[in-house]
């Protein structure tokens, strides 16, 4: 009799569950329609909100229309530049691996890292994109008159084909039509398949126009975290990254300058680092394995209009600061600081500055706020 008591309890408590998890789904869609079809005012301007809407119910288009809008020979000549950035980086990883001791097995590093297949944002296969296109699309019913009747349908077209993917190959030509926003700057990696996919967004940056230290600093950063995931990923495996109960992970950070929201001054903060630490590890070995092109900095311009007590290293630096920057308000910064596995943009940047040789380019002295140790989130560099 206590057995059966038992065993009900424990069905009554999953179908209790379920139904919870049933409710929080609801919620979620219900706070998505709310949000795209009620709202008189969006948070994004008018253009900004289509593009949101095309990219989220209609990616594939989106990827197609890149593509025909982008110069072929320019796209050519910047993709070579990215992926010889990257074989770079890897080449300065292997030169440097034998002296990170955080690495218990270096050879599976290696292999990782070597394993990583760059599936750069191509457009030479336009005509076969708009057939794929043609045959797809053509089932998908549209009334020009009709929002509401458009989006519901488009969301739906969306998650049939999202479903119909199962059991397909993983490849980049499917990746990019439905998993990669085109418009994005940093690298989308698909675990299962050591794919890393490069959108447009990131390799546009690369311009003739800026010296190659700057490009570093905006295209090697992204490029270089890679590495820095697969390095992390092996020590996951290796069990030196127990995050939830290491003491090398300080929970409070002390900012060098104070942060303000309005007249309220922000000079310390506690992070979630169970949720942001595999993040601030990859980010202060990229910046390391950067740091690595320094000694080749001095044979370049200096970028005009800019005071010559900044040399090359110090814009590196700068430009890396730069690409980080945001304008938070204090919600967001609380959310992005315990809700998101990449911290705010002003923690991101104490953080690998503090690990880095900007300390040293910036004759950073000892009892300075920037180079106390114990105010460093995770000291680990290459």
């Amino acid at each position: 009799m206590l057995q059966f008591v038992f065993v009900n309890s424990l069905l009554i408590k999953e179908e209790v569950m379920r139904k919870l998890l049933n409710n929080a789904l609801l919620a979620i869609l219900a706070s998505s329609l709310y949000e795209n079809t009620v709202l008189p005012v969006h948070r994004h301007s008018r253009i900004e909100f289509c593009k949101k809407q095309t990219l989220d119910l209609m990616p594939d288009i989106t990827n197609y229309l890149y593509k025909k809008l982008t110069l072929t020979e320019e796209l050519t000549d910047q993709t070579e530049v990215v992926e010889t950035m990257f074989n770079q980086l890897k080449k300065k990883f292997d030169e440097s691996s034998q002296n990170l001791e955080e690495i218990d097995d270096e050879s599976s590093a290696k292999k990782k890292i070597n394993g990583i297949k760059l599936a750069m944002f191509r457009n030479n296969d336009t005509s076969t994109e708009i057939g794929l296109l043609n045959t797809s699309y053509a089932v998908l019913e549209l009334d020009h008159n009709d929002y509401l009747y458009n989006f519901f349908n488009l969301m739906e077209f969306r998650r049939k084909i999202y479903f119909s993917l199962q059991g397909v190959e993983v490849t980049a030509e499917n990746m990019f039509r439905h998993f990669v926003d085109v418009r994005g700057e940093e690298p989308v990696t698909f675990h299962s398949s050591d794919i890393v996919c490069i959108p447009y967004g990131l390799i546009k940056k690369v311009t003739k126009e800026l010296p190659p230290y700057v490009t570093l600093a905006q295209v090697g950063f992204p490029l270089a975290k890679i590495i820095g995931h697969a390095i992390n990923s092996i020590r996951i495996q290796n069990q030196r990254n127990d995050f939830t109960n290491s003491s090398d992970i300080k929970q409070e950070m002390v900012f060098s300058n104070p942060i303000y929201f309005g007249e309220f001054e922000l000079s310390s903060f506690t992070i979630n680092n169970g949720l942001s630490a595999n993040k601030i590890v990859a980010e202060n070995i990229a910046l390391g394995l950067l740091t690595k092109f320094s000694n080749t900095f001095g044979n370049e311009t200096l970028l005009p209009w800019i005071s010559n007590k900044y040399s090359q290293q110090k814009i590196f630096f700068l430009a890396i600061a730069q690409e980080l920057c945001q304008v938070l308000s204090l919600t967001q910064y609380i959310v992005e600081a315990y809700e998101s596995p990449i911290l705010p943009a002003q923690l991101r940047i104490e953080n690998i500055l503090r690990n880095s040789k900007f300390l040293e380019q910036f004759h950073c002295g000892p009892d300075s706020s920037m180079s106390r140790i114990e105010d460093r989130v995770y000291g680990i560099g290459m």
